[in-house]
């Protein structure tokens, strides 16, 4: 039981570093927590790597995070989208389809991640 609190503090400090745009700092609990068992904490640095948050985007590094959860209903349905998003970017009718499947995963922690990655270009004056 103790553990599973340490893990749980773990991911707390992590969160709190992200809001605060400490991302090596959240990163490094994150990855932490990750490699101890923790799901939440694995969802959520996978969806920092695939969508770039505080580092370069990084697929390869996000699947291998999920990887981690092994059989887990959650993380299994993050690789099926990586995949899918992978297999259907060719055209702009599957572009499309898959923002909204990303969108549905919201409530995997993966919402704020989407929202901050669409949103950072704007609050850097980036109208490109």
């Amino acid at each position: 039981m103790k553990e599973s609190n340490k893990l749980d503090k773990m991911y707390t400090l992590a969160m709190d570093a992200l809001k605060l745009h400490h991302f090596d700092e959240a990163i490094s609990l994150l990855d932490t927590a990750a490699r101890q068992g923790s799901l939440a904490a694995i969802l959520r640095i996978a969806g920092v790597y695939y969508f770039g948050i505080g580092v370069e985007p990084d697929t390869d590094k996000a699947i291998e995070y999920l990887l981690l959860a092994g059989e887990d209903a959650l993380a299994l349905g993050n690789l099926g989208h990586i995949y899918y998003l992978g297999m259907e970017y060719a055209g702009l009718s599957g572009l499309f389809t898959s923002v909204l499947m990303m969108l549905s995963l919201a409530e995997l922690g993966i919402g704020n991640a989407i929202v901050y990655s669409m949103y950072r270009p704007m609050a850097g004056h980036d109208v490109k």
